[in-house]
């Protein structure tokens, strides 16, 4: 299915992405670096809208 028109190699094709957890399916660790890391950008960049 590589390549056909209805495939996309990820999200972040169509969507705008903050945060990309690595692994499939990803550790639960990995998901709460992936938060932390989220949220400590969020509050560092409060009031700035994205682009």
């Amino acid at each position: 299915f590589a390549g056909g028109y209805a495939v996309m190699r990820g999200v972040s094709e169509a969507l705008p992405v903050d945060l990309h957890i690595p692994g499939c399916p990803p550790p639960p660790i990995e998901i709460l670096k992936g938060l932390l890391a989220l949220l400590e950008g969020v509050s560092s960049k409060a009031g700035v809208a994205r682009s």
